[in-house]
């Protein structure tokens, strides 16, 4: 079971980096509309919500089984 929730957890502890490097990507890619903070913000907070989909989703799969 740890090892289940091992993705999500990594995935929320590095959604700040990750984070960083997909709003450097995106505005290199396209233009510039718009602030880069609004941009991470949304970025993170789209990242966390992932990561607890995919916890809540691991942890119910494994009390079905």
């Amino acid at each position: 079971m740890k090892s289940k929730l091992l993705i999500p957890f990594l995935l929320s502890f590095f959604s700040f980096p990750l984070g960083c490097l997909l709003r450097s990507i995106y505005f290199i890619i396209l233009p510039n509309y718009g602030d880069a903070g609004i941009a991470l913000l949304s970025i993170v907070i789209s990242l966390n919500v992932t990561a607890i989909i995919i916890a809540l989703y691991q942890l119910f799969d494994n009390v079905k089984m």
